[in-house]
């Protein structure tokens, strides 16, 4: 099991997004915020999100992040 420690802003590519928030909101316990087209965003403080989903391979639009 890996512990998280911190979370920072992030990028996930996922084939289906459903059950990517799923696992985020019922496993980890993060709070799903908005749903902008094929992109699901995620939190577990204050922040405006710690995790951005989207659908598919996470490939060039997520260099950098």
């Amino acid at each position: 099991m890996i512990e998280i420690i911190d979370l920072s802003y992030l990028r996930v590519g996922a084939a289906d997004l459903e059950e990517a928030v799923l696992f985020a909101t019922e496993t980890i316990g993060l709070q799903e915020v908005r749903r902008e087209d094929d992109r699901i965003y995620v939190r577990g403080d204050e922040r405006d999100h710690d995790i951005c989903y989207v659908k598919g391979r996470c490939g060039r639009a997520c260099r950098g992040i």
